[in-house]
């Protein structure tokens, strides 16, 4: 059986590793201070489990590249391999959405990319799709692009998937 002091440190260091806030935690340690004696072994195995396998994601997340990246080096490749022809970069941020930016022109949900003479969108994504989040405001540009202006909306999960997409999408055409 350990001390009241030592079980407080400990489960505070696992729900810490979890990046629970420190009200929370408190709160959660007050809880657990009133449970039986028994139960703590239990609860500290419990949450040093929970900290061990968020510390895991956290780590797995961070190994897949951001989607800047794997757009730029999407951009790099189409710029070497077909260097007459124009892709370009749609400025569609609005997670700083300001008036002003709206008013000269920005699309909530735009694509990140534009291909002029492939009439061809593409909205760049995390490796992962479940890391990656396709707004509503992209959905309904999708749909936008497809149904009213004919042209084509790729959505593309990092830089091999895009890359895959655009050439099957050039390879349609020549047919």
């Amino acid at each position: 059986m350990i001390s009241d002091n030592v079980f407080r440190a400990e489960l505070d260091a696992s729900l810490k590793k979890q990046k629970i806030l420190k009200k929370e935690r408190n709160e959660f340690i007050s809880l657990a201070m009133c449970g039986e004696i028994s139960e703590r072994d239990a609860l500290l195995e419990k949450e040093d489990l929970k900290a061990r396998k968020y510390q895991e994601k956290v780590k797995e997340s961070k190994r897949i590249p951001l989607e800047d990246a794997e757009q730029i080096e999407l951009v790099q490749w189409f710029r070497d391999n077909y260097s007459d022809k124009v892709i370009m970069l749609i400025n569609n941020d609005d997670n700083r959405v300001q008036t002003k930016n709206i008013l000269m022109g920005l699309h909530r949900g735009a694509s990140d990319l534009f291909i002029p003479h492939l009439h061809l969108f593409v909205e760049m994504k995390r490796l992962k799709p479940k890391d990656s989040v396709w707004s509503e405001y992209q959905q309904k540009f999708k749909k936008y692009v497809e149904e009213v202006c004919g042209d084509t909306y790729i959505l593309g999960y990092g830089f091999e998937d895009a890359k895959e997409k655009i050439l099957k999408h050039i390879d349609s055409m020549i047919e």
